[in-house]
């Protein structure tokens, strides 16, 4: 039966390595981007829990169920596949202290399918995947605890995020949730619990009340630029963006008390073509079509400004 383990110091003590993994998030947190997992359910949490997720694995789609369990007073738990791609899994994560920081270990027990023959035809390019898939978990679990770290000593924040599906945000919500912060996702479909709101951009509807409480705002709303770019999808584009924007701020004005700060995306289409030019901040925004979009995205964004909320 192969067995794999991985060992890696980490820059903060082991409750907290511990915690890192407890929080909202943390799965997703850790999910290379190859794989294309989506979460289909997740209930409880690491020490007493279940998921079921749909993988790329190679060519293929699986579906796997794991079910959790833990100790909080050895800060250990394991994950065990009950339904998945492998014959057994069996995954125990352990968080131990050391002189300085602590260590992170991953010790990995599996069995393939297809008995001998299938291991022997297997082995070498499963060990090579979960091989890459640790060392990008232990990679980005030091990367985003050396940076809470940073401001460990500051108060944990609510955070309202529009766009929180997308490609920004969907890093965005498990990194701030893992330091700790706590996420209100702004949904364009019935709210599923007190972490989301719904709201509908195109029509300028937000309530107002929904951001009693939050600091903080992220705006990323706005349509994917891929596609053909017909005379509907450029409206598309612009007005999602700017209409997401303008519905933001009006709510930002009217609520009481305001978020603090509005944190608004933008995109490099602001200097328009300008060839080989090396550009930075700098420099003036550009002419066309997504230099247009990101001047108008901009102004929209800053009028939050008059109402008191740094932009």
């Amino acid at each position: 039966m192969p067995v794999y383990e991985r060992r890696s110091a980490m820059p903060v003590e082991a409750e907290e390595l511990f915690r890192y993994h407890l929080r909202p998030g943390a799965f997703r947190r850790l999910l290379p981007s190859w794989q294309r997992v989506r979460i289909l359910e997740e209930e409880g949490d690491m020490l007493d829990g279940r998921l079921v997720f749909v993988a790329r694995l190679g060519p293929w789609r699986q579906r796997w169920v794991a079910e959790m369990h833990g100790d909080a007073a050895s800060r250990t738990f394991t994950d065990r596949q009950v339904e998945g791609p492998f014959a057994r899994w069996e995954h125990t994560h352990r968080f131990l202290p050391r002189e300085e920081g602590s260590e992170l270990v991953d010790h990995v027990e599996y069995e393939l399918p297809g008995g001998q023959a299938g291991d022997l035809a297997a082995r070498r390019l499963v060990a090579r995947e979960v091989d890459r898939l640790f060392r990008f978990r232990h990679a980005r679990t030091a990367f985003d605890l050396g940076r809470h770290a940073r401001w460990a000593d500051r108060p944990r924040l609510t955070v309202a995020v529009a766009g929180a599906g997308g490609l920004v945000g969907s890093q965005l919500v498990p990194y701030l949730t893992t330091a700790g912060h706590r996420v209100v996702r702004l949904v364009r479909r019935p709210a599923a619990g007190p972490d989301e709101v719904s709201w509908d951009p195109a029509a300028g509807r937000l309530d107002p009340a929904a951001l009693e409480g939050v600091d903080a705002v992220v705006n990323l709303a706005g349509v994917p630029i891929s596609g053909l770019w017909t005379p509907a999808r450029r409206r598309a584009i612009h007005d999602s963006r700017v209409s997401a924007t303008r519905t933001l701020v009006a709510a930002l004005a009217a609520a009481g008390p305001r978020p603090r700060v509005l944190v608004n995306a933008s995109a490099v289409g602001a200097y328009g073509s300008r060839g080989d030019a090396v550009l930075d901040e700098s420099q003036p925004l550009g002419d066309g079509f997504l230099a247009g979009v990101c001047r108008d995205w901009e102004q929209a964004a800053l009028a939050a400004a008059g109402h008191g909320v740094r932009v």
